[in-house]
């Protein structure tokens, strides 16, 4: 029976229902895209380490092993100096980790030097004795042979302030935490001009998780890397400054193939493998193999030869004969084999 009114509508038929689930909606769709858009505005998965890295308890981000001898389809440079570089020394897989091929690496983001980034910049982080800065600028010279750049000491820089659960006590003295001195400490500072920048401590470094320590620690693409002189000097019997040099060289190699975009290397010998131990790190060469030389030398638009030409000059005058004969023979190799251009990285 009708009484003359209307019957009431269900809310959820009602326009208020719809227009409020279309505003919803919107919102669920402008958040979801905010969200993408804010992520792909960081280009860089490595800025993830500012939040994996937030808390020492988080694991470190340790990169697997990729690097074999293998061809490149359309990299006649790395094919070159690969095979020209074979035949030095025996190089065998240590594992059977995939491998980043050359294509691979040319296709991912790198740090590379630019008309405005060329310096490669190497900060104290706390006094340094003495004796360690005189380690540190020998070094200097084999950096700016080994990656080609010119390498500046910057200041001290004072990591006294460092606190709470980023600094604790081990067996070498204090510990600081790596993610935060690379993420809080150098990363907010680097120069306009810097295509890298090392810190340098003469405290015992740790990169969280389970592990005790870690000599060393670098960002792939965000140019800072922080490396520790403590076990290097510590455990050296002193004064052997030929073992303490050739600790820190290597160092300084392996780091910063790290912040110039080389992962850690699967074939033996080369500076790339990851040394879990102050005994691996005596023992490994301080020479990329010919698959890493290839991919550095490429992406730094280096040319090898010229690399090998001062390398051996710089060893050769700090007493690594051995070494030196090798970059001798590496660079007639090279010279022999007529290496086309590295193409400026691209």
């Amino acid at each position: 029976m009708n009484n003359g009114t209307a019957p009431r509508r269900s809310f959820f038929r009602s326009r208020a229902f719809v227009i409020a689930v279309a505003v919803a909606g919107f919102i669920a769709v402008d958040i979801l895209f905010v969200a993408w858009y804010l992520n792909g505005q960081r280009l860089d998965d490595e800025y993830r380490f500012l939040d994996r890295y937030g808390s020492p308890d988080a694991p470190p981000d340790i990169p697997e092993p990729v690097s074999k001898l293998s061809k490149a389809t359309n990299g006649d440079f790395y094919n070159a100096v690969v095979a020209a570089l074979e035949p030095l020394l025996q190089y065998t897989p240590n594992n059977d980790e995939p491998d980043e091929s050359f294509a691979a690496f040319r296709a991912k983001r790198r740090n590379k030097p630019t008309d405005e980034r060329k310096i490669f910049y190497v900060q104290p982080l706390g006094e340094l004795t003495a004796y360690e800065t005189r380690i540190l600028d020998t070094s200097a010279e084999f950096v700016k042979k080994y990656f080609g750049f010119t390498v500046v000491r910057l200041p001290v820089k004072s990591i006294s302030a460092v606190a709470g659960k980023y600094r604790r006590s081990g067996t070498y003295g204090e510990q600081f935490f790596t993610g935060h001195l690379l993420g809080k400490v150098l990363l907010p500072d680097v120069p306009a001009d810097a295509v890298a920048v090392m810190g340098i401590t003469d405290s015992d470094l740790w990169p969280g998780g389970s592990f005790n320590f870690v000599f060393g620690e670098a960002t792939f693409t965000l140019r800072v890397g922080v490396s520790s002189l403590r076990r290097m000097v510590e455990d050296s019997p002193k004064p052997d400054d030929h073992l303490v040099l050739a600790r820190t060289i290597k160092l300084f190699a392996h780091e910063g193939g790290h912040m110039f975009s080389l992962l850690h290397c699967s074939l033996t010998p080369c500076a790339m493998e990851y040394p879990n131990s102050l005994a691996a790190h005596d023992a490994a060469t301080v020479h990329l193999c010919p698959c890493c030389t290839a991919k550095l030398c490429w992406s730094l638009n280096y040319a090898p030869e010229d690399r090998f030409a001062g390398l051996a000059e710089w060893f050769g005058a700090n007493g690594f004969r051995e070494e030196a004969e090798f970059c001798t023979k590496a660079k007639e190799a090279l010279l022999a084999a007529k290496i086309p251009d590295p193409g400026n990285g691209k």
